[in-house]
């Protein structure tokens, strides 16, 4: 009968595995990510730093007119869309998070987005809305821009939650709070947190 220990060697050392696949799987991340930033390099994507997390998943897409420019430390989520098509650009700071399935679009217009900001899943930035005021024409064929052509700016140290919107020409300050499934229709002062569609302040941060 074989010794306990000698069953023990015969056994798959899972550990080792799991170092090996771990192994793996880094080097695989980083391959991704130096392939990316290479495609990136000749295009309009501009990425200030190797460490920006962006899955294959997410869809990053500009025109030749337009740019997105990451700083550094920033994480996109999976099968978020980042948009900037005709004379467009988005500047997105140091240290930023966007969640999984959100949208940053920005048509002719700007979208600034501070340091160390936090927005959740499911949520939406627009910076452009089709024209809609003559019921002469029909909607879809009044284009974009005009009033609703504004772009959006958001401060340092922001949290937007899940599902939150915010539309044209909202100016959001720093270390606001904005609610989970709220919609964001007018300026936010610093340090507010917001609730509510349309988003209302129900507390200021001390």
């Amino acid at each position: 009968m074989p010794s306990n220990s000698f069953l023990s060697k015969q056994r798959p050392n899972k550990s080792g595995y799991s170092y090996i696949y771990g192994l793996f799987m880094s080097i695989l991340g980083k391959i991704q990510r130096i392939v990316r930033f290479k495609i990136f390099s000749i295009s309009n994507i501009k990425i200030k730093h190797l460490d920006v997390g962006i899955p294959l998943s997410a869809k990053l897409k500009t025109d030749r007119s337009s740019f997105i420019e990451f700083q550094d430390y920033c994480n996109v989520g999976r099968y978020s869309t980042i948009l900037a098509l005709l004379n467009s650009n988005i500047k997105i700071g140091k240290d930023f998070h966007l969640g999984d399935f959100s949208i940053i679009q920005c048509v002719d217009a700007q979208v600034i987005i501070g340091d160390n900001c936090m927005i959740g899943s499911h949520a939406q930035l627009i910076s452009t809305n089709h024209n809609y005021l003559s019921k002469n024409i029909l909607i879809k064929d009044q284009g974009m821009g005009g009033v609703s052509k504004k772009g959006i700016k958001i401060g340092n140290d922001c949290w937007i939650g899940s599902g939150a919107c915010i539309l044209p020409g909202v100016n959001i300050g720093n270390g606001v709070v904005v609610g989970a499934m709220s919609v964001v229709t007018k300026d936010i002062s610093p340090y507010s947190i917001v609730v509510g569609n349309p988003a209302k302040v129900i507390k200021v941060r001390e």
